[in-house]
């Protein structure tokens, strides 16, 4: 049972040390004291993952950066029916946020979710703009809901502590609060 004990705590220090959750020096520290001195001379494993996990999570954001062009695209330059347009703006929405969210998931690219999540958040807005002014084409709904997808942004980055995001929702509120008083 004190084996058990041992091992988790040496398999979380590890972890730990991996993810830079503590300094280094304190992760040796206590890889030395609870293996008694074996810990700190461990040779680390590769990972089977490697390169391929790299190529992959560089062609994952690749491809949600042409997103964006491509949504933009096909609203203006094609002559495709609304139901086409905005079903696949839907679907680049939905891989936007989909990738966000398994990069979010995956400890090892927290450092990548930001351009899923830029690109997610200008088609959702590019998505609900255009169907709003599609259907209504009333100046103060698409006021609305511009306002809406920017107290979107900055309640996302109150959220996940991302300051880019409130300041681009803040200003877009106050950029709608202007366009009201002139």
């Amino acid at each position: 049972m004190q084996n058990d004990r041992t091992s988790i705590i040496i398999k979380e220090i590890r972890y730990w040390k991996e993810s830079r959750m503590l300094p280094e020096a304190y992760c040796d520290y206590l890889l030395a004291l609870y293996t008694q001195g074996d810990g700190i001379t461990e040779v680390k494993e590769e990972s089977p993952k490697g390169r391929g996990t790299s190529l992959q999570r560089v062609i994952i954001l690749m491809i949600n950066l042409f997103l964006l062009p491509l949504s933009f695209l096909v609203i203006y330059f094609t002559e495709m029916t609304y139901i086409m347009q905005t079903v696949i703006l839907s679907i680049n929405v939905g891989i936007s946020f989909g990738t966000f969210y398994l990069l979010f998931q995956s400890r090892q690219y927290r450092r990548d979710v930001h351009i899923p999540l830029i690109v997610g958040l200008l088609n959702l807005l590019m998505l609900s703009i255009y169907t709003i002014n599609h259907w209504f084409s009333t100046i103060w709904l698409l006021g609305a809901v511009h306002l809406m997808n920017c107290i979107l942004w900055f309640i996302i980055g109150r959220k996940l502590d991302l300051q880019y995001l409130k300041v681009g929702g803040f200003i877009g509120v106050l950029v709608f609060i202007i366009s009201l008083v002139f």
